[in-house]
């Protein structure tokens, strides 16, 4: 875990209203701004969803980031997509939730240009 920015970040969301956060991570919750600063370090998927495409990545989740983000202990992976509008969203998901998750952003062969 990136203490050093988790600290900045957290000391960000204190002073601000937490539940609306502004810009691209609107409505989000903190932990998707912490990982989409480590965008390029998870497992990509190519995803599409009805022709639009979005950049998807699935992060691994440590205990820190468990424990810093008040995950329940069943989390061990985060899903994080951004669309072509540049909203960013995330998602803690379970081993099988990751399944799932990755199963409905991977394109099919076909769809792939």
């Amino acid at each position: 875990m990136d203490t050093d920015f988790y600290n900045k970040l957290k000391q960000q969301y204190e002073n601000q209203d937490v539940s609306r956060p502004k810009g691209k991570f609107s409505g989000e919750h903190i932990s998707t701004e912490y990982f989409y600063s480590l965008m390029g370090e998870g497992d990509f998927i190519c995803g599409q969803d009805d022709g639009n495409c979005n950049y998807v990545e699935i992060f691994e989740v440590d205990d820190e980031e468990r424990a810093a983000f008040n995950f329940d202990s069943n989390i061990s992976n985060f899903g994080l997509r951004e669309n072509d509008q540049g909203f960013v969203y995330g998602t803690p998901l379970t081993k099988q939730e990751r399944k799932e998750y990755e199963e409905h952003w991977t394109p099919d062969e076909d769809e792939i240009e």
